[in-house]
């Protein structure tokens, strides 16, 4: 063999040279937390994002007489059948105070249409 003949290999990566960057691995994107509202009641969904402020005081009030209207409609059963004791005087102050809020619901919600030109 002759001397001046190189017989090694090129030199190999040793242990202590930094390795070669990776590429970056693609993020995933978070799960997106549930929503807040309903789709059903969002502006986006409905497409009712210019809704003026009556609209939506109405939208907000009937929401309201309904589910006092709901809520006035068990309590009433849950009195027949006693679920308040034989007293009575809990299932009363909750109807009262279910009228109320239903009543002034209605109120409010009479009132808007009226601002903005209903009858």
């Amino acid at each position: 063999m002759d001397e001046h003949q190189n017989t090694q290999t090129p030199a190999q990566p040793t242990e202590s040279s930094p390795p070669a960057p990776s590429p970056a691995p693609a993020e995933t994107p978070a799960a997106s937390p549930a929503p807040a509202a309903p789709a059903a009641l969002t502006p986006a969904a409905n497409g009712n994002s210019g809704m003026s402020m009556f609209k939506k005081v109405e939208r907000i009030t009937a929401i309201v007489l309904i589910t006092s209207a709901i809520l006035f409609a068990l309590v009433g059963i849950a009195s027949i059948w006693g679920a308040f004791g034989d007293n009575g005087d809990t299932a009363w102050r909750a109807m009262g105070s279910l009228g109320v809020v239903a009543l002034t619901a209605l109120v409010v919600n009479v009132g808007t249409r009226m601002a903005e030109g209903h009858k």
